[in-house]
């Protein structure tokens, strides 16, 4: 994986913020209504059949809405490179289930018949499956810590080769005192972007779609992690890029000949 661009992702996670949190070029996001919820408006006169009409058509489009996204949401789940294969399965059947739970609330509600009935299987589509601002985070937020650990793997890789390049550079008499204070550096933001990534599939998998008052506060946490780790993980290479520096500055330079006349 390519540092850089799973920084970038990282970051668009962290930024976001918010309910539908753009990631893949946001193909998850989708159309809410008002408070996440469907809502019915009485028009005086409206008769009973035509409220009924009116606010079943606005509830089957929220659910349609919702599996279109959650139909997006495995896709992207299935073919996230650096998902372990815990998380994905995890993923997948919490998915599977909020897309099951939703296509049979859906059919009764396109069976219902009572005003009031009708009602409150359209406030369940947000009370028992809040897809939009659980659902859609727990997905990227675990995809990025996935990623998170594939971003530690390249600059423990990288480490490992600038260590080599200072002992060798050691070997050869040369002062690397600047070189290896620097990749210590490097090495301490590895570990703190690995601590601070590592434990977020662990805190917001368990989450409930049907809670979003327990799971807002889990998310922002995640965020924060997620974030954090983003800034070790650029501070790593930004001293990767030091030790670099510091490397080339111990080469001699290379005696100019002067060519003898004859």
């Amino acid at each position: 994986m390519n540092p850089k661009t799973a920084l970038t992702r990282l970051g668009a996670v962290v930024v976001a913020g918010g309910l539908a949190v753009a990631f893949a070029g946001g193909a998850f996001a989708g159309p809410a209504f008002a408070a996440d919820s469907p809502t019915s408006t009485v028009t005086p006169g409206t008769s009973n059949a035509t409220q009924i009409s009116n606010l079943r058509q606005k509830c089957e489009t929220a659910i349609t809405n919702r599996l279109a996204s959650i139909a997006t949401a495995t896709g992207a789940v299935q073919g996230a490179a650096h998902l372990t294969s815990g998380d994905r399965s995890t993923l997948l059947t919490q998915i599977g289930n909020e897309k099951t739970g939703l296509s049979a609330l859906g059919d009764k509600i396109a069976g219902d018949t009572d005003l009031q009935t009708l009602r409150a299987d359209c406030k369940n589509i947000v009370a028992e499956y809040h897809w939009y601002i659980i659902g859609i985070p727990k997905v990227h937020l675990t995809i990025a810590a996935d990623d998170a650990a594939a971003v530690v793997g390249t600059l423990q890789d990288l480490s490992t080769r600038l260590q080599d390049d200072i002992d060798r550079s050691q070997a050869r008499g040369r002062n690397v005192t600047q070189a290896q204070a620097d990749e210590n550096a490097l090495n301490a933001a590895i570990s703190s972007g690995q601590n601070a990534a590592a434990p977020v599939p662990a805190l917001v998998l368990p989450l409930a779609f049907d809670n979003w008052t327990a799971a807002q506060p889990v998310l922002q946490s995640a965020r924060t992690d997620l974030g954090n780790a983003r800034t070790d993980f650029s501070n790593a290479r930004t001293d990767a890029k030091k030790v670099i520096a510091d490397l080339r500055a111990l080469i001699p330079t290379p005696v100019a000949v002067t060519p003898t006349a004859h």
